[in-house]
């Protein structure tokens, strides 16, 4: 998944501005950082940014103050291949901001790609869990940030976040393979 913030300044004849904030999300199938068009909703959401794009290029009262193009991953994988994965996604929207309209240029902020920690405990606070359940694996979700050796691959220089590794591990994976199976693929 990309998200895509526009941040926008409108400007009229009156000198009233006001902030105006656009948020746009593609998606990408596991592993991929071309976008496709046919894929779930990028049509339309395509469809709508390059209206939103072609709108405010012609407009003479619109200044874009901020550009931001955050990228993320499904948690599977190497640390280091997921990083690349949504380096290239962000670099994918990017294109096409930049081709849609110039004005943006110079203004495009890139967030530093991660896995969404705040999706993860949205799902475990509506699901249908105990209470002491959900409160183990919130723990771990909010633990600090830290990279252990990925125990799945031979390369012994990639790594992995420790609390999918946790996740992974709390009852022998069973809210994990949940996760896999209906939050991911982002």
């Amino acid at each position: 998944i990309v998200y895509i913030l526009l941040f926008v300044l409108l400007s009229t004849l009156s000198s009233y501005s006001q902030d105006e904030r656009v948020e746009f999300v593609v998606d990408f199938k596991v592993g991929q950082t071309k976008i496709q068009k046919g894929y779930k909703k990028n049509s339309k959401t395509l469809k709508e940014l390059s209206d939103f794009l072609e709108k405010t290029s012609k407009d003479s009262t619109v200044c874009v103050i901020k550009t931001t193009v955050c990228g993320y991953t499904s948690p599977e994988g190497a640390y280091e291949t997921n990083y690349n994965i949504a380096i290239s996604r962000i670099e994918s929207i990017i294109e096409i901001i930049e081709e849609g309209a110039p004005k943006f240029k110079g203004c495009i902020h890139k967030c530093e790609p991660y896995i969404p920690y705040e999706r993860f405990e949205y799902y475990i606070r509506n699901a249908n869990l105990n209470e002491q359940r959900k409160s183990e694996i919130i723990s771990i979700l909010r633990e600090d940030f830290s990279l252990v050796p990925y125990s799945q691959s031979a390369d012994d220089s990639l790594h992995i976040d420790a609390r999918l590794v946790k996740l992974a591990q709390y009852d022998n994976g069973k809210e994990w393979n949940y996760f896999k199976k209906e939050v991911f693929p982002l």
